[in-house]
């Protein structure tokens, strides 16, 4: 099982986005989505839905349980 950081890195990856175009994507910064994928911080559940759902348009079949693993 994947820890929340590769899960979000992961998904970041599949879209083919950097770091300042998946954190634009989402309405926040990028020194977040560097800290969420670094494992300091761990996004709240608002940012985690919105990942969750930018990643399904985009095929890829995630639920919110896979960003919460530790």
């Amino acid at each position: 099982m994947m820890s929340a950081a590769d899960t979000i890195k992961k998904v970041r990856m599949e879209l083919n986005l950097d770091q300042q175009h998946f954190a634009d994507a989402l309405e926040i910064t990028k020194t977040a989505i560097f800290n969420y994928e670094k494992g300091i911080r761990r996004p709240k559940l608002d940012i985690i839905k919105k990942m969750r759902d930018l990643a399904k348009k985009n095929g890829i079949e995630l639920s919110v349980d896979d960003f919460l693993n530790k």
